[in-house]
């Protein structure tokens, strides 16, 4: 039995707009609550109640962390929300991978005529910092076209899919 596995975890960048949003949904809920408890009395205090609920799901929302998983051939990449929530974002079989390469590598530009027809979707799973290592891997998705998918394996995931996958590894 020649399973392998690994993993590794890595903590999305938050973005500006996330910035923003925050800082936006913070100061509405202080004003509203603050205005509001002088100017409508319950309604006010009942409107503030109602954002504050607003800026805990904004706060959870933009708290993310991309978990990659390979098992044997699979490779699983699921979203944690705030370190509570999971969501499966995608699984691939690392054996329909038509082509894997550091995500800056020339060798993706032959795909790029697949952009002209809206068949071929970039997906980034990468934290977002672009001082780190980010891989990349071109996969067939069946009638949606083609995907280039963006992510930061560690260098034991990216040996074990080296191992699978030899002569469509590109270093």
């Amino acid at each position: 039995m020649n399973d392998v596995y690994c993993e590794h975890i890595v903590k999305r960048k938050t973005g500006k707009w996330a910035l923003t949003c925050r800082y936006m949904i913070v100061g509405a809920t202080i004003l509203v609550t603050y205005y509001g408890m002088f100017l409508l009395a319950f309604y006010g205090l009942f409107l503030g109640l109602l954002l504050a609920f607003l800026c805990v799901y904004v706060f959870k929302n933009t708290n993310i962390e991309y978990e990659y998983q390979f098992i044997s051939g699979d490779l699983d990449i699921d979203v944690i929300f705030s370190k509570k929530k999971r969501k499966r974002a995608r699984r691939f079989n690392i054996r329909n991978v038509e082509v894997f390469a550091p995500a800056d590598s020339d060798v993706f530009k032959q795909y790029e005529h697949f952009k002209e027809n809206k068949a071929y979707k970039v997906v980034d799973y990468s934290s977002g910092y672009p001082d780190r290592e980010k891989y990349a891997f071109v996969v067939s998705m069946g009638e949606n076209g083609m995907a280039k998918v963006i992510f930061e394996p560690n260098k034991k995931m990216v040996d074990a899919i080296r191992n699978y996958i030899p002569s469509k590894m590109h270093a």
